[in-house]
């Protein structure tokens, strides 16, 4: 592999250049692998006590700033899923649940791929009502431009943002669900693909035909949004489920394991080279 340094006019992997040089050296002496590297953001919630509120919480990797509550009822970790997960319940007169965290920067330039892996679940709730709505948005501040989950009228993983720009599953989103979705960002309208429960996952090629595909809209985002809605339903509770969320810029950092060592190697080594920067 060869890995040209020193040249600061041009970014690496969506990195700035200074941090995509060092990353390039770990790279090439074998501490940080491709994959690690395109991992853009990653939360498995399980450094968080159970019964304790998201807000404020700041787990995970890659993130810039800790989650926000952005309205309605104040989420929660709780138990489930591989360890603990995020936990949006509502009901009675609490009617919405909304949470946000920031990405390191924007994304959706032409020409880049973006990755999103979570696993979700829409549940608590008597039969099935077509009138709630939620899931994972990715967003530019609290304005989403693109949402993976459940919309109004809807039953189904769905991606999309408002009608007639949504595109529907067969999977109910009462499933617990692997969700994956690439968004590859042309020059106007960006191409979404969405794969619910893929059964292959050891390349791209092998998720197969996607479960649902989008090409009218234009995604651009620099955090992403947890969120649920009871809609018109009065008598119902309703619970949201996450865990495992991934944001990335290539296939494999959806399957990356993420090695905090590695991590603190890279903030090491830009932390000295500020300081050699204050030096000169």
């Amino acid at each position: 592999m060869l890995i040209r340094l020193g040249d600061c006019s041009t970014n690496w992997d969506g990195l700035p250049c200074c941090v995509a040089n060092v990353v390039a050296i770990l790279m090439t002496i074998g501490i940080v692998s491709v994959s690690q590297a395109s991992l853009v953001g990653y939360e498995n919630f399980d450094s968080y006590t159970t019964n304790s509120q998201l807000n404020g919480g700041s787990g995970g990797i890659g993130w810039s700033g800790s989650w926000g509550n952005v309205s309605g009822v104040q989420p929660t970790v709780m138990t489930g899923m591989d360890s603990r997960m995020a936990d949006l319940s509502f009901s009675g007169s609490q009617d919405q649940s909304r949470i946000g965290r920031s990405l390191g920067g924007t994304f959706g330039g032409t020409g880049t791929t973006t990755w999103v892996r979570f696993n979700g679940q829409y549940s608590n709730f008597s039969g099935v009502s077509l009138t709630p709505y939620g899931g994972l948005s990715l967003a530019t501040g609290d304005s989403e431009s693109l949402r993976i989950g459940k919309f109004n009228g809807t039953t189904n993983w769905s991606v999309g943002l408002t009608t007639p720009d949504i595109s529907n599953s067969a999977v109910s989103v009462t499933s617990l669900s692997d969700i994956w979705v690439r968004i590859n960002h042309l020059d106007g309208a960006d191409s979404v693909s969405l794969w619910v429960n893929p059964a292959n996952m050891t390349s791209e090629a092998n998720l197969g035909t996607a479960s649902a595909t989008l090409n009218t809209l234009d995604i651009s985002f620099n955090r992403i949004l947890l969120l649920g809605d009871r809609g018109s339903t009065t008598s119902q509770g309703h619970t949201w489920n996450f865990d495992n969320i991934r944001v990335g810029t290539s296939f494999g950092a959806m399957s990356a394991v993420p090695e905090p060592t590695s991590l603190c190697l890279v903030g090491l080594l830009l932390s000295g080279l500020g300081f050699v920067r204050r030096r000169v």
